[in-house]
């Protein structure tokens, strides 16, 4: 259990770099686009920006392993949420187990006086 919360704040801290970064990148575009009155990266001209290329392609990477990380966070979510019901199951059959072990073995509680007096 320690390891998946050390992992799952690993997860959290990935993810918040990656916002930090992504919003970087945003106001940076953003402020590139008002410049030029320009809706798309596609408009800018490579004369005036020689690495947009290689931004392009950079951005696009960016894109396909967030998008693969995506899919595989989801497939670990569902592996995670059948395995907490598996855990709940198994709970459950521990507990109707012990009810019923109680029944037919009930606990004595107190003392018992035996009575030798004649």
């Amino acid at each position: 259990m320690e390891n998946l919360n050390r992992i799952m704040d690993e997860k959290d801290s990935l993810m918040k770099k990656i916002d930090e970064l992504d919003l970087s990148f945003i106001t940076i575009f953003s402020q590139i686009k008002k410049e030029h009155s320009i809706e798309g990266i596609d408009e800018l001209s490579l004369e005036e920006y020689p690495n947009l290329t290689k931004l392009k392609e950079v951005v696009k990477e960016v894109s396909s392993t967030l998008m693969t990380i995506s899919l595989m966070d989801d497939k670990n979510t569902g592996a995670m949420k059948e395995r907490l019901e598996q855990t709940k199951i198994e709970l459950r059959k521990l507990k109707e187990g012990k009810k019923a072990y109680k029944g037919y073995n009930p606990s004595m509680n107190g003392s018992m006086l035996i009575d030798e007096k004649k």
